[in-house]
């Protein structure tokens, strides 16, 4: 089902800085609609173009409000430092972002290693 549409909003946030547990109740509500896998458009996949990132929305219900996480925005080199701005710009979309907290570099230290 192609519906052309754009996500309302993106969540950025540091790895293990809870981006992956607010998708997840993001998604439990049927009123939202999140892809899977993570697009990456800003960070790695850009060149791809508009068409290819509204791809990511097409199972969405008309009626749903869209958004999108991709973990590495908040580092990428690539990605813009402050993702919605040059959307809000360009006219295009990105009513807000959804920023998780960092972790405390010790934390995140110890828990990448526990995987």
């Amino acid at each position: 089902m192609a519906n052309g549409r754009l996500p309302h909003f993106v969540i950025i946030g540091a790895v293990k800085g809870a981006t992956t547990w607010i998708h997840n109740q993001l998604q439990d509500n049927p009123a939202i609609y999140l892809p899977a896998p993570e697009p990456h458009f800003f960070s790695q996949e850009h060149a791809q173009g508009l068409d290819h990132y509204r791809r990511f929305f097409d199972g969405a219900r008309p009626d749903q409000i869209l958004g999108e996480k991709s973990a590495d925005y908040l580092a990428h080199p690539d990605a813009p430092p402050a993702l919605p701005l040059p959307c809000q710009r360009r006219g295009w979309w990105c009513s807000f972002a959804i920023r998780s907290t960092a972790p405390i570099p010790i934390t995140r230290c110890c828990s990448g290693g526990v995987r």
